[in-house]
């Protein structure tokens, strides 16, 4: 088994989550655990992420991490770069603001990640691929945090109305 970079965002969510439950466990509910997973999601699957694949396409020639395929120096590889730069500092931004800018931020990621899955999905197809590649670690990162984002934000939100008020794991201290 190759080391894909999707195992060391999908294991730095874990830990924070982990981390974050168990020194928050007093007064923990199940819309409050949720929201500390959606943050660490938000975090390191989307702001790490995003800064990573940008300083991959950017700074390191010849070393992508791009999934829009686009060579180094092509028509569209600093444009590309600057989305994924943007979507990564949108995702870090959650950590100090919330509400509707975590809604965009999960938004705007999920259209990109999504479409970069449909894309591998669309080369795994025969007609497409004549080496019949199986999509890897990373495409199924990219399908399965937007989902994981999306279930988690509309469960916070249906469970908004007893106006309880959870802080980030930047803005509490441990009880």
């Amino acid at each position: 088994m190759e080391f894909s970079i999707a195992y060391l965002y999908s294991g730095l969510i874990l830990i924070g989550v982990v981390i974050n439950l168990a020194a928050w466990r007093h007064g923990l509910s199940g819309r409050k655990a949720m929201e500390t997973v959606l943050f660490w999601c938000l975090l390191a699957g989307v702001g790490f992420t995003g800064i990573s694949v940008f300083i991959c396409q950017l700074l390191f020639p010849g070393t992508s991490l791009d999934p829009s395929g686009w060579p180094f120096g092509g028509p569209f590889h600093w444009g590309s770069g600057a989305v994924w730069l943007a979507i990564g500092l949108a995702g870090i931004a959650c950590a100090k603001w919330r509400n509707g800018f975590w809604g965009a931020t999960i938004l705007i990621s999920s259209v990109v990640l999504l479409g970069n899955a449909a894309d591998q999905i669309d080369k795994v197809f025969p007609g497409n691929n004549a080496g019949n590649v199986i999509p890897g670690p990373v495409f199924w990162f990219e399908l399965a945090l937007p989902i994981v984002m999306v279930l988690l934000w509309l469960g916070i939100r249906a469970g908004r109305r007893n106006r309880d008020v959870w802080l980030t794991p930047v803005e509490r201290r441990p009880s």
